[in-house]
């Protein structure tokens, strides 16, 4: 039974975020083909992710490198080449918020999967680990894929490259960031990563609702 409620809790979130983001493209949707498919190879990066990851934190010690190299940099750059060689030009790509779809799709099934590892392996209230992997890491990496998407999408629709490097840059600095807060162990800690979590969704929110101005 607490395998089931484990395996449930691990896997809603990422759906849920996904679909939220999926049913705001109302006029022309994305084919569900090609979502599943950005969402099963977001997911698929994981396994071999996690082994590189392994050695590479053995030969770099403190927080900063760890968030910001072996964590954010490491997981931003596969999702960003997901969405490059997978999708960026294919036929279905025509529209900006096509990207942030196609994003989140990658994005969601790498937190998935993640989130299946972490839920299983932590010790502790069930609930209240699914509870905060859903609100924290499944939701930021879903926001990640907001911001990657939105400039990606740029770059598709406006043909400046620039927005390219800031499709993973900024990726970056914000998974960067929110694993650096995570590190920290005091009170200030839970207030630091909420207000950064709303920054977050105000952020992408602004950003997916320019994407859907320009359909």
């Amino acid at each position: 039974m607490d395998s089931t409620i484990k395996m449930i809790g691990a896997i809603t979130p990422g759906i849920c975020l996904l679909t939220y983001f999926y049913l705001k493209d109302k006029d022309q949707p994305e084919p569900l083909r090609l979502v599943f498919k950005m969402f099963i190879a977001g997911g698929l990066v994981v396994f071999p992710l996690i082994i590189l990851q392994s050695i590479f934190t053995y030969f770099s010690p403190g927080v900063f490198l760890h968030s910001f190299i072996v964590s954010a940099f490491s997981e931003e750059l596969i999702k960003w080449s997901l969405m490059y060689y997978l999708i960026f030009n294919h036929v279905e790509f025509d529209e900006h918020f096509d990207a942030i779809v196609y994003s989140v799709a990658t994005a969601a099934g790498f937190a998935t999967i993640e989130n299946i590892f972490y839920v299983f392996l932590e010790q502790g209230s069930i609930l209240s680990i699914i509870w905060n992997r859903a609100f924290l890491p499944v939701s930021a990496h879903a926001l990640f894929g907001v911001t990657m998407g939105f400039y990606l999408g740029e770059m598709k629709i406006k043909g400046y490259k620039r927005f390219g490097l800031l499709a993973l840059l900024l990726p970056i600095l914000f998974h960067g960031l929110f694993n650096s807060i995570l590190y920290w162990s005091d009170w200030l800690a839970t207030v630091f990563i909420l207000l950064f979590m709303v920054f977050l969704w105000i952020f992408n929110i602004n950003r997916m609702n320019s994407a859907l101005k320009e359909k």
